[in-house]
């Protein structure tokens, strides 16, 4: 039958394996927006009737959060259709979330110990080496997975601290929502150094401009109601985001939307292979400091 998922929480690459894992069974891809699939949710029509496994994945489609009258249609998808809504963050007080909290599916970091399980079925060590190794990649099961297969082809099969110290670089994190606030606020030296950070410590990079992406999204909305005495109840985030965003941000409006189509094209470029995923993140952050 046909069903929607709504899957929300930092935890991206945990994210993908259960896309995959439905990806499977009932094959699809990537699309823009909920809106730009409107008629493949509700079509009964011949000219779609061959499609009788259909998978859609959208990604951070803040405007579907606002358009209440398209809400009762996601509840009555045809049963040809798999709707997959992902949402980096999704505020738990606004009207979207309560009407469709039952789809829900909410992908928190994972604790070492869950983590333990994946690192010991792929390599060999202690237990305290393997929580050091887990501990080292933040508990990201992304990162986790890539360190991994960086351990196999670097001819390493058993994992210790030693190492796990040359495998992955012992640097400052990274905070992806410093960044975030960097980039709206045209800080090109800190949003450089710590998109660095982000990138050398592993974090995904599709993850990175999916934050980004959102974080226009949220700007856009909130310059929408600058008028609005209750900001917060007309955008649907608490009143210190807005009155935060607000004052940090310098991207003007007709540039946020330029912005927005710049991570578009970036995130297509790393999905269909034209750019490396690292020069593609880069890249995509330089054009939008440059607006």
């Amino acid at each position: 039958l046909g069903c929607l998922y709504i899957f929300i929480g930092p935890e991206i690459g945990l994210q993908n394996v259960y896309i995959n894992q439905i990806l499977k069974q009932r094959p699809g891809g990537h699309e823009e927006s909920v809106e730009s699939v409107m008629d493949r949710l509700k079509s009964t029509t011949s000219l779609f009737s061959h499609n009788t496994e259909t998978t859609y994945i959208i990604r951070n489609d803040l405007e579907i959060m606002k358009n209440e009258k398209c809400w009762d249609l996601l509840e009555d998808i045809t049963e040809r259709v798999t709707l997959i809504l992902t949402f980096t963050d999704l505020n738990k007080k606004g009207k979207f979330y309560k009407k469709f909290k039952d789809y829900v599916v909410e992908f928190e970091k994972m604790t070492t110990q869950q983590l333990y399980k994946v690192v010991k079925s792929q390599l060999e060590g202690t237990k305290s080496a393997a929580t050091y190794f887990i501990e080292s990649c933040d508990n990201d099961y992304n990162t986790i997975l890539n360190n991994i297969d960086k351990f196999k082809r670097c001819g390493f099969n058993k994992i210790d601290k030693f190492t796990t110290d040359i495998i992955i670089q012992r640097i400052e994190p990274g905070d992806i929502f410093k960044l975030l606030d960097y980039i709206i606020a045209k800080d090109n030296k800190n949003t450089l150094k710590e998109l660095n950070n982000l990138l050398a410590s592993g974090c995904s990079e599709l993850s990175i401009l999916s934050m980004i992406g959102n974080r226009l999204q949220q700007v856009i909305i909130i310059i929408g109601y600058t008028d609005k005495p209750n900001i917060e109840e007309y955008t649907g985030f608490s009143k210190w985001i807005c009155k935060n965003i607000l004052k940090i941000n310098k991207i003007h409006p007709n540039g946020l939307l330029q912005a927005l189509r710049i991570v578009k094209h970036y995130d297509k470029y790393i999905k269909t292979g034209v750019l490396d995923p690292k020069v593609a993140v880069m890249s995509c952050v330089l054009k939008i400091l440059c607006i």
